[in-house]
């Protein structure tokens, strides 16, 4: 019995049942929170920092692209100009002279368009002017040999065209129209051809000629075999005269020498004053008077024509307002 107490005080021990000795339930923890992972975190982070210093250096590059454009651009044609080829030198030069003899493909070269044929082909100046001086391609002056016949010319970028006075010479003896310094400049017309052309006198440089013999600077009389022959008028109405010479007054020249000698070759002949009618020159282009030494023929336009072509160095003209100082033959 006390055997049995033994064994009941097992199975007190063990439970009824006899299992496993007895032990203490075991006490529930309550569930603990999870902690998070923080490597999850520092990931991100790096992350973005990659991304912003990814940003960061885009952003500079794309800055200094643009500045070494911007620098290529400014200096590229220098760059270029620098590292040109031999060949490539060549044919620039060569395209540069072909463009200072053509302003374009299609008009005609400089050297073409100096020619007198080429003006008379294109109706600029009539047949009697037989060259042409100081052309430079964009200005010249048509003028017939003999004579102080010539028509200022001005290229427009396809043709020629006359260019037109500006002023009166009122301080020149010869008065008319004539080209201020002003306007020449302005226009471009080169040093040398602006004496062509004709400037206006400035009042500074009005002087006399020593062997005029008026007041006003004009030649009135010269003395002719012994008799004087006296500067005549003229009326503009329309008579045809030929001219024998063109006696040009320049300062220090026997003026009246030359005149004599023109008045003795013909007995018919006399002289006016310069520019006595629009269709009578009045000036060199330097601003010398020039007296023209003529012959009257009426109103007999065969006759003038005929004494013209067994003339050697005369002109004829008609007492008109036409100031083109054409030939009426």
């Amino acid at each position: 019995m006390s055997g049995n107490n033994q064994w009941n005080g097992g199975n007190d021990q063990w439970g009824v049942d006899g299992g496993a000795p007895n032990q203490q339930a075991p006490q529930q923890v309550p569930d603990q929170p999870k902690k998070r992972s923080r490597a999850i975190p520092i990931l991100w982070t790096i992350l973005a920092l990659v991304v912003i210093a990814a940003v960061v250096v885009i952003a500079v590059q794309f800055i200094n692209n643009r500045a070494s454009n911007n620098t290529s651009a400014d200096g590229g044609a220098a760059s270029s100009e620098a590292t040109t080829s031999p060949a490539e030198e060549s044919q620039k030069n060569s395209s540069t002279e072909e463009a200072d003899d053509s302003d374009s493909k299609s008009g005609p070269s400089v050297s073409e368009r100096c020619t007198i044929d080429y003006m008379h082909e294109t109706g600029v100046v009539p047949a009697e002017l037989d060259d042409v001086e100081r052309c430079d391609g964009t200005w010249a002056g048509a003028i017939q040999h003999g004579s102080d016949w010539l028509i200022p010319l001005h290229w427009t970028g396809s043709e020629w065209e006359e260019y037109y006075p500006d002023e009166e010479n009122i301080y020149s003896p010869i008065g008319g129209p004539c080209y201020s310094a002003e306007k020449m400049q302005r226009d471009g017309v080169p040093e040398d051809t602006q004496r062509l052309f004709g400037r206006c006198t400035p009042a500074s440089e009005a002087k006399k000629h020593p062997n005029n013999n008026n007041g006003d600077g004009t030649i009135t009389s010269v003395s002719v075999n012994g008799s004087t022959r006296s500067i005549r008028n003229v009326t503009c109405d329309g008579d045809y005269v030929l001219i024998l010479d063109s006696v040009i007054d320049q300062p220090g020249g026997d003026t009246k020498g030359k005149l004599r000698s023109a008045l003795a070759s013909n007995s018919d002949a006399y002289y006016t004053y310069p520019g006595a009618c629009p269709s009578l020159r009045k000036k060199d282009s330097n601003g010398n008077l020039v007296y023209p030494v003529l012959v009257d023929y009426g109103n007999d336009l065969d006759a003038v024509c005929e004494a013209a072509s067994r003339t050697s160095g005369a002109f004829p003209r008609r007492l008109n307002n036409d100031d083109s100082y054409s030939s009426p033959c």
